[in-house]
């Protein structure tokens, strides 16, 4: 349990960096089912609504992404989500027999810089009346950076899951070590005008403020 628990913490950033800040939305965005999402990269996606309203309660997107290590295991992220990975990678159990060498670090880079992006949006809603589209948006947007943190630092931490013996952090720390945080409210509103809409082609206008 302790190998797989620091495994998975310091793989971290290979796991959810698919799924991160307005990238994460992606799929989302551009997908002709996006609704009220469209509101927030493309404001004229709104008027080609199937339904006359769309809203969204929440939805939240993070990322957290470094230069350093990442994960290279014989099977891709949609088997492991999925439950397709084969036995040959599964322990008796049946659970997945992680390895630590599918672990890869960068030998050559003495620190570490790490980003970390979280993206919430909702409530959000628009309405349709006749040509015209209406609606108002929200979203809460974050972010933190870490740059210099040194690579024993992060032996170190891993440490609290594999070792008894813990080393002291302040003989690992790194001179270049810097921190930065914010986060920022968002509130929008949103006109559109839909200018042609034909079973062949559909044309529109929006703006967001």
């Amino acid at each position: 349990m302790c190998n797989f628990v620091s495994l998975l913490l310091r793989s971290f950033g290979f796991f959810l960096l698919p799924i991160a800040f307005s990238q994460s939305f992606s799929a989302l965005q551009n997908s002709n089912y996006a609704g009220v999402n469209g509101i927030y990269t493309n404001p004229a996606s709104v008027t080609m609504l199937t339904h006359k309203r769309s809203a969204n309660m929440g939805t939240l997107g993070f990322e957290v992404s470094n230069d350093y290590f990442n994960l290279e295991a014989p099977f891709s992220l949609w088997k492991l989500i999925s439950g397709g990975v084969g036995d040959e990678y599964r322990n008796a159990d049946g659970k997945i027999d992680w390895q630590e060498n599918w672990l890869k670090t960068d030998p050559n880079l003495s620190t570490i810089n790490i980003n970390m992006n979280s993206e919430f949006r909702g409530p959000a809603y628009v309405n349709q009346y006749g040509r015209f589209v209406w609606g108002t948006a929200t979203r809460t947007r974050s972010q933190v950076v870490i740059n210099g943190l040194s690579n024993q630092m992060w032996t170190w931490a891993s440490q609290w899951v594999d070792s008894q013996t813990i080393m002291n952090p302040l003989e690992i720390a790194s001179h270049s070590f810097s921190m930065s945080a914010n986060s920022y409210q968002e509130i929008s509103a949103v006109l559109g005008y839909r200018m042609v809409n034909s079973s062949n082609l559909k044309i529109g206008l929006g703006t967001t403020l």
